[in-house]
Parts: structure tokens; C-alpha cells; sequence
């Protein structure tokens, strides 16, 4: 479900393939900018949603989430994105994640948590 981000970087690829997939059923009278940008804001949402997940579950350290958080803004930013909309969009999807989160059931939100942790024990170098 909920890999987080080494993560953002291995990951950053998945989550475009994810969002594009997203983003071609877009209007096509959208300009490729305008899609670019909806598909990047989605990405920075995404990140956020999995951030607030990963704390929620306690599958990486806070420290380890933001080095994660500061990776994605600074791979944003060489890619247009300003400090400000890319914090907006990361708040965006942690409040869309903490919604969710609240409208799973206990037998749920226990499988989610056992998916992400599975899936950061996969995807953390044995040196961590």
C-alpha cells in the first residue's frame, strides 16, 4: 500500500508512473504545463499522505521522514516548484490521509500499518 520514499527517490518513480497514470485522464484541452503541474502537485500530495501514514504507524523515525520530505521538496524545486506550493500540497495530502485514516476500521488501519511496515523493512538498506 504505503511504501515510503528512500525511499522518496526509488520511490519518486513509482509515484510518477502513478500520478501520470492519473493525470491522462485529464482533459486533453489542458496544456502540457498545467498537466505537468497537476501531476506534480499530486506527487507532493502523495508524499504527504505517506508521511502522515508512516508517523501514524511508526514504520520510520520523524528524523528519517523529513530527510525523506526534504529530498522530494528539493527534487520539486529543481523541477519548477516553489517552497510554498509544495508545502501547501504536502499539508494538503497529510490532512487527506488523517481524514481517511479516521474513517478505517481498527482491523483496517492494523493492516495498513502491516503493509507499510513490510514494505519499509523491504526497502531499507541493511546498514539502517
Amino acid at each position: 500500500m504505503l511504501s515510503y520514499i528512500n525511499t522518496l527517490s526509488s520511490t519518486a518513480a513509482m509515484l510518477s508512473l502513478l500520478t501520470l497514470t492519473a493525470a491522462s485522464s485529464f482533459s486533453y484541452a489542458q496544456s502540457q504545463d498545467e498537466m505537468s503541474s497537476e501531476t506534480s502537485l499530486e506527487v507532493v500530495q502523495f508524499a504527504g499522505a505517506m508521511h502522515a501514514t508512516s508517523l501514524t504507524c511508526d514504520a520510520y523515525s520523524e528524523e528519517k521522514l523529513l530527510e525523506y520530505k526534504r529530498e522530494q521538496q528539493k527534487r520539486m524545486e529543481e523541477q519548477g516548484m516553489d517552497e510554498e506550493t509544495f508545502d501547501e500540497a504536502f499539508a494538503a495530502g497529510r490532512r487527506q490521509a488523517a481524514e481517511r485514516w479516521k474513517g478505517l476500521s481498527t482491523q483496517e488501519q492494523e493492516q495498513a500499518c502491516k503493509e507499510i511496515a513490510e514494505q519499509a523493512s523491504d526497502m531499507t538498506p541493511p546498514s539502517e
